[in-house]
């Protein structure tokens, strides 16, 4: 793709006016080509469904944003990337508000730190996941919302490279809802079926973000933990301290211009 050519985004602008900073089949384009193409569905059924414009799913509702949900650490690299344009005195703030929250988690929800705190490297990640989903669904609420929100407005300070759960989830629907017995998909969801004939149908494949990060190890298919957004800033505080870096340093910029398929293992545990 030219600098000429039309943006992977589908703005229909060139990609030299558009994201000119992108660089072409890295971890980062990749990341945004699925972000775009779950947007795109969903402007796409709300010009065809007039009733979807008021779904619950809507701006003033931030329930989801005090749930407990895991993002890979590529998503977790393009939110750091939004923190650090915003400046260094926003990014600290950010951090910290982080880091008091991981206090009261490992105060009031000691199940759930020691869980984040297990080191499950090289493990079957499987096996991680599931242990990882029970115990997430075990705290469906927090008392604090994810620290990028703005608790006045309401929104959220990175809205634009917000992970892909942020992006789908009560908007969209898979096969999965529709197979899967009926539950609420939050309380002002009750009906994961009623929720699934009011919304677009997204491709479960579309959803995964993590699986660009597989590498090969020893014959193992290896992918990396995914952790949710406030322990990854723990993770990122910790490291960067450890290395005299400033906190809000990326772990790996590799992820922004590196080719899918090129990283290694160790670049993802750093």
């Amino acid at each position: 793709m030219g600098r000429n050519d039309k943006c992977f985004c589908g703005s229909d602008k060139k990609r030299k006016k558009c994201h000119v900073e992108v660089i072409e089949s890295s971890y980062v384009e990749k990341l945004y080509i699925k972000y775009f193409k779950i947007e795109h569905s969903l402007s796409e059924y709300r010009k065809s469904n007039e009733e979807f414009k008021n779904h619950t799913c809507r701006n003033g509702c931030s329930k989801c944003c005090h749930d407990v949900f895991a993002v890979s650490m590529l998503e977790f690299e393009l939110l750091l990337e939004e923190i650090r344009n915003k400046g260094g005195e926003f990014a600290q703030n950010i951090f910290n508000k982080a880091l008091k929250q991981l206090d009261i988690l490992e105060r009031d929800y000691p199940s759930l730190y020691n869980r984040l705190e297990e080191d499950d490297t090289m493990r079957d990640m499987r096996t991680t996941v599931a242990a990882d989903a029970d115990i997430y669904s075990r705290s469906h609420r927090l008392p604090f919302p994810c620290p990028l929100l703005d608790e006045v407005t309401g929104s959220c300070t990175s809205y634009d490279k917000r992970p892909m759960i942020c992006r789908t989830h009560g908007t969209t629907h898979t096969t999965f809802d529709l197979l899967s017995e009926d539950t609420e998909v939050c309380e002002y969801i009750p009906s994961r079926h009623d929720n699934a004939a009011s919304t677009p149908q997204i491709d479960v494949d579309e959803l995964m973000t993590n699986n660009l990060l597989e590498v090969k190890y020893n014959g193992q298919t290896i992918l990396p933990r995914q952790y949710p957004i406030l322990y990854w800033f723990k993770i990122y505080y910790d490291k960067n301290l450890k290395k005299g870096r400033p906190i809000y340093s990326s772990l790996v910029p590799s992820f922004f211009n590196k080719k899918v398929g090129t990283i290694t293992l160790a670049e993802l545990m750093p």
